[in-house]
């Protein structure tokens, strides 16, 4: 009887293992856990625009940056790669009110966005930024992942 009990305990771990393995990856192989430390004075986050669903997605990659220490001011710069025909849109990216960040507005067409960080102390930030098709705003995509200051 113990034998038993062993053996399906072992049976049930490589299933856990395997289903753990699965979601970190993703459909498809990709990965689900998108996070990236940031040492520097500035950093970079991409946003991919997939456009062979319908709608078109915008997703960015990393999901989450952490801002590392020191504190101080940080730029962080959001790049938009994949279908052309796009752009950010002509509005600041939004974080809820009380966050530290300095954002202007890109301007129309633009397909890079920056921030300034002023990393004062720990905090996460959800946040909000749009992809739009050039010429039609109301083609809204949204991208909607994390900073967190540490």
């Amino acid at each position: 009887m113990h034998k038993r009990v062993v053996w399906m305990a072992a049976a049930a771990l490589v299933v856990l293992v395997g289903c753990a393995e699965e979601h970190r990856r993703g459909p498809g192989g990709g990965s689900t856990d998108s996070r990236l430390s940031c040492h520097g004075a500035s950093c970079t986050i991409v946003v991919n625009l997939d456009c062979s669903v319908t709608p078109c997605r915008a997703q960015a990659d990393p999901k989450s940056l952490e801002v590392e220490l020191p504190h101080g001011a940080k730029v962080i710069h959001w790049m938009l790669r994949g279908q052309p025909g796009y752009a950010f849109a002509d509005e600041q990216v939004q974080f809820a009110g009380g966050a530290p960040f300095r954002c202007p507005p890109p301007g129309a067409g633009r397909t890079e966005v920056t921030c300034v960080d002023n990393h004062q102390g720990p905090g996460m930030y959800g946040y909000t930024l749009a992809v739009v098709k050039t010429g039609d705003s109301s083609s809204r995509i949204p991208v909607d992942p994390w900073i967190i200051n540490r």
